[in-house]
């Protein structure tokens, strides 16, 4: 019975973070300033567009919430799991993984809103329709997925996605990177803490990852592995058009100096 429950509990976790997810703050400003951002840019209703578009401030803003939006649904499910599944099963620690189900939900939630199903099922699966409904790329939302697992690990892909970005000048070859590169990084204790995880209010677990042999638990670990491997293959799903715009010379770039930008028109024009 309690293995029913627990299915249900997962079911509640993947609902709730959907809920969070569909909540398009990119979308909310770009009604607030009367602007079809749709319309405008990459169409695209993620941080990097509605900086382009509407403005930094508005794309800091966005990004911000879309990340809290994440940490959020993680949290919800953390204080539901601490009164269920924690109670159910004291000793099975690879199910803490579950909480980050609704940090998952959210994450595909944000690139495939509830907007976008309902235009696809309204307009009899019309996906040109559809396709004016989904949500950002989900970068952002998966950053503070990140955070929700570790303040560390949230911290490193931020110095990853800094590095590759300022090296390339593409915001899409960061996110495409550090998304990839943060599945194996789970595998690092000093930048997994878990720290939701390390709370006296789960009284029989409370630091068990520190004085508990690192392999008993490495399921816990490979489920992480598995949760941000998802995040990470939609994530490079939702950047298809950069990958094209990349190998085609026409993706968006942006340089830091004005001599930069001389040197890659430069560029541009001797390679048309």
């Amino acid at each position: 019975m309690d293995a029913f429950y627990t299915v249900l509990i997962s079911l509640l976790f993947i609902s709730i973070g959907y809920c969070y997810g569909s909540i398009l703050f990119g979308a909310i400003f770009a009604k607030i300033i009367k602007k079809n951002i749709r319309e405008m840019g990459s169409g695209s209703i993620g941080g990097t567009n509605v900086s382009r578009t509407l403005g930094p401030g508005w794309g800091a803003a966005t990004m911000i919430l879309d990340a809290t939006k994440t940490y959020l649904s993680v949290v919800t499910c953390w204080a539901i799991y601490i009164f269920t599944i924690n109670k159910w099963y004291p000793e099975n620690h690879a199910l803490y993984s579950l909480i980050y189900l609704g940090g998952v939900a959210s994450v595909f939630a944000h690139c495939f809103p509830i907007q976008y199903f309902s235009s696809l099922f309204f307009n009899h699966f019309d996906k040109k329709q559809a396709k004016n409904k989904t949500g950002g790329k989900g970068m952002a939302c998966t950053g503070g997925l990140f955070f929700s697992i570790s303040p560390w690990l949230g911290l490193s892909i931020f110095a990853i996605w800094l590095v590759t970005f300022l090296i390339t000048h593409y915001v899409s070859v960061g996110s495409i990177t550090c998304s990839v590169l943060a599945c194996p990084l789970v595998f690092i204790k000093e930048i997994d803490l878990l720290y939701m995880f390390d709370n006296g209010i789960f009284n029989n677990t409370h630091n068990f990852i520190a004085i508990a042999p690192y392999t008993e638990h490495i399921w816990l670990f490979v489920s992480l592995f598995i949760l941000l491997l998802s995040c990470a293959i939609l994530i490079v799903i939702r950047h298809k058009d950069n990958i094209k715009r990349l190998r085609n010379g026409v993706e968006s770039y942006l340089p830091f100096t004005k001599k930069q930008a001389e040197k890659h028109a430069k560029k541009s024009r001797s390679e048309e």
